[in-house]
């Protein structure tokens, strides 16, 4: 679900080739796993083609969802899940958010988000200063109808540092509880980014009250 949340919350990602598609060119990845069951298929279109060097073509690659097969079944059992971690209030569901800070640096990676809150890896090597636990935090999401949803909550626990030797943890980061209020058209919209039905035009967050 992690690789399905990449590519169609990323939108557009780059691949290099040995023999380059023309631009519009269209092609099928079938995604598999034991939870999902039955296979998802994501369409990948070709918008860009650049030449690196002998034998090396970059494309720009679209992606959509053609068919969610086993996905909203394997969603549903996630969210439904009474296996939740310790100190956790909600499962998760992993959504791979690209997210800028309102300052434009430094840029964040929202890695998992539940009803009440969201895992953040941040690309530096290690944690602002301003980053404490109780410190608070506002995500806004842009959806795709243009109105914005924007939880605000508090920093829940911190990982200063890169972890050694541990590849899923290989960045700093931090954890956000959401307060409550979103309200009924808040949730709703919320739901349908954990279902992957939805994915933000953009994402930013935002430290501070």
């Amino acid at each position: 679900m992690a690789e399905v949340a990449r590519c169609l919350n990323g939108g557009f990602s780059t691949l290099e080739v040995r023999r380059p598609p023309g631009v519009g060119s269209r092609f099928v990845f079938e995604l598999s796993a034991w939870l999902l069951g039955d296979t998802v298929e994501i369409v990948a279109e070709v918008v860009s083609v650049d030449f690196v060097r002998f034998g090396c073509w970059r494309l720009g690659v679209r992606y959509d969802l053609a068919r969610r097969g086993g996905l909203d079944e394997a969603l549903h059992r996630v969210l439904g899940s009474k296996d939740t971690e310790p100190m956790r209030r909600a499962p998760r569901v992993p959504v791979q958010l690209p997210a800028v800070a309102d300052d434009g640096s430094p840029v964040y990676l929202v890695r998992d988000l539940s009803l009440v809150g969201a895992g953040v890896d941040v690309e530096e090597v290690t944690l602002s200063p301003v980053l404490q636990v109780g410190a608070p935090v506002r995500l806004c999401l842009v959806l795709e109808d243009g109105r914005l949803l924007c939880p605000s909550g508090k920093v829940v626990w911190l990982r200063p540092s890169a972890a050694p030797g541990s590849p899923d943890r290989a960045r700093p980061g931090f954890g956000v509880e959401f307060e409550a209020g979103l309200g009924g058209e808040g949730l709703d919209a919320l739901d349908r980014i954990l279902m992957l039905k939805s994915s933000p035009r953009c994402t930013w967050l935002s430290l501070g009250p």
